[in-house]
C-alpha cells in the first residue's frame, strides 16, 4: 500500500498533467514563444498549431532567425540606433527577443545583387540554399541589410557588434 498509492498518485497527475498540456492558452502568448516551434505546433489555441515548416530554405524567404544555444531568443532589429560612441554612422541595433514581434522577420538574398529581382520579388525558379552559400539578411520592416564588424559588442565585449544598415536592395552593393 506505501508504494501503490504513491505510484496512483503520481501517475493519476500525470495523466491530468498530459490532458491538459495540449492546449493553448491565448493569455500565455508570450510565454509560449519561448517553447521550441515544433512543440507550439502540438498546442491547440496556438498560432503555430498544425503549422508545417518547410524543410528546405530559398533565396527570398522570409524567416526568423532563433539563438537555440543560449535563450531560444529570437534576432530582432528596428530602427532605433547605436550611440555615436558605440557605432558611428546610424547603424541601427540589432538585439534578441523572447517574444514573436514583427521585427523578428529577415529576408534571405542572393550575396550578391541579382538582376532577375524585379519590384522585391524573384522571379526565377525557386533556388534553395545549401550548405556554404553566402547570403545577405535584408530586414524587410527597416528597410536594411545585417551586417557585422570588428568592433567590440557594447554589451559582451568577446563578441562583434551586429548592426542593420539601410538599404535599397538594388544598390547594396557598396554595403
Amino acid at each position: 500500500a506505501f508504494v501503490i498509492v504513491p505510484i496512483v498518485v503520481y501517475i493519476g497527475f500525470f495523466a491530468i498533467h498530459d490532458a491538459l498540456l495540449y492546449r493553448s492558452d491565448s493569455l500565455m502568448y508570450f510565454q509560449e514563444s519561448s517553447y521550441s516551434p515544433g512543440f507550439q505546433m502540438g498546442l491547440v489555441g496556438n498560432n503555430l498549431h498544425n503549422l508545417s515548416q518547410p524543410k528546405e530554405v530559398a533565396f527570398g524567404n522570409l524567416v526568423t532567425l532563433r539563438n537555440t544555444a543560449i535563450s531560444g531568443s529570437y534576432l530582432h532589429s528596428h530602427n532605433l540606433t547605436f550611440p555615436y560612441k558605440v557605432a558611428p554612422g546610424k547603424k541601427q541595433q540589432v538585439t534578441q527577443v523572447a517574444i514573436k514581434d514583427k521585427n523578428n522577420y529577415f529576408r534571405i538574398l542572393f550575396a550578391d545583387a541579382n538582376p532577375e529581382l524585379s519590384d522585391g520579388h524573384y522571379a526565377e525558379p525557386i533556388e534553395y540554399l545549401h550548405h556554404d552559400d553566402l547570403v545577405r539578411i535584408y530586414h524587410n520592416n527597416t528597410g536594411a541589410l545585417l551586417a557585422c564588424n570588428k568592433t567590440a559588442a557594447p554589451v559582451s565585449h568577446r563578441h562583434y557588434l551586429v548592426y542593420s544598415q539601410p538599404a535599397n536592395i538594388s544598390q547594396t552593393d557598396e554595403i
